[in-house]
């Protein structure tokens, strides 16, 4: 009988993308996996089985970094010395067969030719350049010359990695088309729980969530449709999750620091002015945990 091929998943946040995959393939007996995170999510997470193991990365990857135009790329060292450490302990006790890894978070560049196992490596979007940044906020040239690096990172994977997975057409677009075969299109997956039901008497509720309220994320399109919604009489509730004071994929936040001086914190209190409506009335319960 052929054995299950083991599979190692890799990344410094749990679950992150991967976290329910990894549990399915074990828990199917599809395939022997693992996954391997920073040893502060593995302490967190260590009751979901003992197939949750722990690298350390080789110095801090949060905070201040030493140069701010290759801050992702050390980052990206750093874990990625550490994942190769934890690897190569590993296979001294079960080979690997494939390793599934985040291209920034589980960042693989340090483990090409390093390990006998096929590498997977799974990239949302190459560059904020490739992805498109609204004209509305661009970025600073020093923002531009830091992008660079990120990208030059992303096509190296692309170029050297056995697959790569992207999460739909659009993001794969974004790479040359020299590099477009080697990547195929997954999505991510929702895994959805008991239906919501709202409770009898309680007010429409119109919500936005994401990571944080940006214009990457629509948060500015939301607010424009609530004014005019209020503006035209609609009685609803408007509530807004995330958090007002981050920015993942765009550089708004950067230019509210431009533009105000530190008169206004961030994006979300920005259009606030801008809609007096809205502000009157939107909830803001900050992110989820």
């Amino acid at each position: 009988m052929t054995k299950p091929p083991v599979i190692v998943f890799a990344g410094a946040v749990y679950p992150g993308q991967f976290g329910a995959l990894c549990d399915y393939l074990r828990k199917t007996g599809m395939a022997e996996t693992y996954f391997l995170t920073t040893p502060g999510h593995r302490e967190k997470h260590k009751d979901k089985g003992a197939h949750i193991l722990a690298f350390t990365p080789d110095g801090k990857i949060v905070g201040d970094t030493h140069y701010y135009y290759t801050a992702k790329l050390e980052r990206s060292a750093r874990i990625g010395r550490g994942l190769l450490n934890a690897l190569l302990a590993f296979e001294e006790q079960r080979r690997i067969d494939v390793l599934v890894t985040h291209s920034l978070w589980g960042a693989p560049h340090f483990l090409y030719d390093e390990i006998g196992a096929a590498i997977v490596s799974y990239i949302e979007f190459p560059s904020y350049r490739a992805h498109g940044w609204d004209p509305a906020y661009p970025p600073d040239r020093a923002q531009r010359m830091s992008d660079k690096n990120i990208e030059m990172m992303h096509f190296h994977q692309a170029l050297r990695s056995d697959l790569v997975i992207c999460p739909s057409h659009h993001a794969k677009r974004m790479f040359p088309p020299a590099l477009q075969g080697n990547i195929e299109v997954q999505l991510e997956g929702l895994d959805f729980g008991p239906p919501l039901i709202r409770p009898e008497g309680g007010p429409f509720t119109i919500g936005f969530t994401a990571r944080d309220l940006s214009s990457a994320k629509g948060f500015d399109r939301f607010v424009e449709i609530a004014d005019r919604l209020i503006r035209a009489g609609v009685e609803a509730r408007f509530i807004a999750l995330g958090d007002s004071s981050g920015s993942t994929y765009g550089y708004e936040q950067q230019w509210v620091q431009r533009r105000y001086g530190g008169e206004v914190p961030d994006f979300c209190a920005h259009l606030m002015r801008d809609y007096p409506a809205v502000a009157k009335g939107l909830e803001l319960p900050g992110k989820l945990p």
